[in-house]
Order: C-alpha cells, then structure tokens, then sequence
C-alpha cells in the first residue's frame, strides 16, 4: 500500500473532491433526462467519485491508525 501522509491524503482528497463537482458541471443534463448516451455523459464523473471515495477511505484508515497509536 502507499505511504503517503495524513495532510497529503487529505489535500489529494480535496482536489479529488473539486474535481469531481467540475465534472459534474461538465455533465449535459438533458442528454440524460432525454435517455441519450447516459454511460457516455456520466463516465468520466464516475472515475473521479470512485477515487474521491477511495481517498476518503485511506484518509479515514489513517486517521484510525493514527488514534490507536496515542
């Protein structure tokens, strides 16, 4: 597993999370409420809520691991 830092965790997490709602933003809202190409308008915004969580996740981890050391 990688072995990054608490803040770095965190900062990267904070970038995933804007990035994210840029995406979103990028989304044509009424190519999806039409049916048309729904996976394809979605797909990109799908990848970075994927790593967003996964950052949350090993953020969370590190912070546990942190509390049980004290």
């Amino acid at each position: 597993m990688i072995k990054i830092s608490k803040k770095a965790a965190f900062i990267i997490m904070i970038i995933m999370c804007v990035i994210f709602v840029i995406s979103l933003k990028e989304i044509n809202w009424q190519r999806i409420k039409e049916g048309k190409d729904i996976f394809k308008e979605i797909n990109p915004s799908i990848t970075y809520f994927i790593l967003t969580v996964l950052y949350f996740m090993f953020y969370i981890k590190r912070i546990k691991k942190g509390r049980k050391e004290k």
